[in-house]
């Protein structure tokens, strides 16, 4: 009888194990596959909660300054892209030449700025050295930008200095900058941090920034000109920083390996609304001069302000016009050609005529093609 109690005993034992916390499912690949597509949105929401526990953001800090790209081994999910620019595509006469500064430079020399390719006062900087003006920074150095577009994107090529130069390394800081009311003032600022340290021939939008200027005082009250009593807080509105944000395909870089000297930002014409019609520029710089401050003559002393270049400014989608940063010229100076004359000494048109893609016209007096800018409009 006394040993009755055995089989109750481990019946209670049986009921209580079954009481315990029930098995985890397994994590499996899919589960993680679902975990890194999280959406911005969704991203920014789960933040939002965990903010809590954190230190607040730091009240000095400008709101302005750009953010930098997420480390490797950031927590942030994974962005994920689904629409990338294609080939870039050319836009007859649109091609800005500018100014070359290392051609002329000597090592061992201090190197003096020149007053037709660096004029202050036209926001208009040829100023890629240091601040002794005895070092040189090739990556810098732009030579020619170029702009285009295929169908539902716009792009920009910059080319830097890269004759001669060994292990170039486009380090620095590239940005492009639209206007689009024609008034000489930037609108619209896309920025690329050092595209030349990621792997390239592929578009990515790591170091990329699309900032706006919602109450258009970029430039201050007088575009391009020193304006010493301005307070403005120029690009305010973040729109994407490196994938993050409302739309992560917005804005991409992509350098070559075939052409080392070679910058090119791709973005959505979605950016620019219903504006067909704008004006464009490009800068190269080894820091960031942050979002809050372009024109940069209006926050910095002449004789503090080097390694950055810059170009003057052209009218896309139309006929030039009169702006105090608009360029003198889109072609490099050549010399004259002769005019084209028969044997009987009679000026006359090339026998193919002249280049209609280019806009190109005949005319007589000159005896020579012309260009119709009006045909853009």
């Amino acid at each position: 009888m006394k040993k009755n109690w055995i089989p109750v005993f481990l019946l209670i034992i049986l009921l209580l194990s079954g009481c315990g916390s029930p098995e985890q499912p397994a994590v499996t690949d899919a589960n993680k596959a679902d975990a890194v597509k999280i959406s911005p949105d969704q991203d920014s929401v789960q933040a939002d909660s965990e903010g809590e526990d954190t230190d607040s953001t730091d009240d000095t800090t400008s709101a302005n300054t750009p953010v930098p790209a997420p480390a490797a081994d950031s927590s942030v999910p994974e962005i994920i892209h689904w629409e990338f620019p294609n080939k870039f595509q050319l836009t007859p006469l649109q091609t800005i030449f500018d100014c070359k500064t290392a051609p002329y430079f000597v090592n061992g020399q201090v190197y003096e700025l020149s007053e037709v390719c660096d004029q202050w006062d036209r926001n208009y900087f040829e100023r890629p050295l240091d601040e002794s003006l005895g070092e040189l920074f090739p990556q810098l150095d732009i030579i020619q930008a170029d702009f285009g577009q295929d169908g539902k994107w716009y792009y920009t090529q910059i080319r830097v200095f890269a004759e001669m130069v060994e292990n170039l390394v486009l380090d620095g800081i590239y940005a492009l900058e639209i206007d689009l009311d024609l008034d000489a003032k930037g609108d619209i600022l896309i920025i690329a941090a050092a595209p030349g340290t990621y792997p390239p021939d592929e578009w990515q939008s790591q170091g990329v920034q699309v900032w706006l200027d919602s109450n258009d005082d970029v430039g201050g009250p007088t575009a391009v000109l020193v304006d010493p009593r301005y307070d403005g807080d120029g690009y305010e509105t973040l729109l994407v920083s490196s994938g993050q944000g409302d739309d992560p395909d917005l804005a991409f870089v992509k350098t070559s390996s075939e052409e080392p000297d070679l910058v090119e930002i791709g973005f959505k014409t979605s950016l620019m609304g219903e504006v067909k019609i704008f004006e464009w520029w490009v800068w190269a710089m080894r820091e960031d001069l942050s979002a809050a401050k372009y024109d940069p003559v209006d926050f910095f002393p002449q004789d503090t302000l080097f390694a950055l270049d810059n170009t003057c400014g052209w009218i896309y989608g139309s006929y030039q016009r009169d702006l105090p940063n608009i360029c003198q010229t889109i072609s490099p100076p050549s010399a004259p050609s002769a005019p084209r004359q028969s044997e009987d000494g009679v000026c006359k048109p090339p026998p193919a005529g002249c280049d209609k893609k280019l806009c190109e016209f005949w005319n007589q007096a000159s005896c020579s093609c012309k260009i119709d800018y009006s045909c853009f409009n």
